[in-house]
C-alpha cells in the first residue's frame, strides 16, 4: 500500500469530487449531493489544506487539514494542545476501505498539525 500523501492540486479536482460522491449514502456518512461541493474543494485548495493519497496516479484517499485560529480562541481548549486545528472530510475510496488508509491519513494529519508542516 502506498503511503505517499501529497498536497492536492487543481488537476485533482475531478477525482476529488468523484471520491467525495462515492461516500454519499454510505453508513455513518452525513454527506449529501450538495456537500462537499466544488466550492468546498476550491476553498481547501486555496488554503493549501487538502491532501491526497494516490496509487498509480489515482486518488484513493483525501483529508482536509487546517490550522484554525477560531478554535485557538475557544476557552475550553487545553493551551498545551496548540495550535488548534481541524481534520475534516476524510474519505477513502470504497474498494480500499478497511485497509488502514484512513488511519494513515489521520496520523499524517495529526503530525502535520502538531509540527505545523503545512
Amino acid at each position: 500500500m502506498s503511503n505517499n500523501i501529497v498536497l492536492a492540486t487543481d488537476s485533482d479536482r475531478e477525482q476529488l469530487m468523484t471520491l467525495y460522491k462515492e461516500q454519499v449514502g454510505r453508513e455513518f456518512c452525513a454527506w449529501d449531493e450538495d456537500y462537499p461541493s466544488t466550492e468546498t474543494i476550491d476553498f481547501d485548495l486555496s488554503r493549501d489544506a487538502l491532501f491526497v493519497m494516490k496509487e498509480n496516479d489515482a486518488i484513493i484517499s483525501a483529508i482536509s487539514i487546517e490550522i484554525d485560529e477560531d478554535v485557538d480562541r475557544l476557552e475550553c481548549w487545553d493551551r498545551n494542545l496548540f495550535p488548534g486545528g481541524e481534520l475534516a472530510r476524510l474519505a477513502v475510496t470504497p474498494s480500499r476501505q478497511g485497509t488502514g488508509i484512513a488511519r494513515l491519513m489521520m496520523q499524517y494529519g495529526m503530525k502535520a498539525l502538531k509540527c505545523d508542516v503545512m
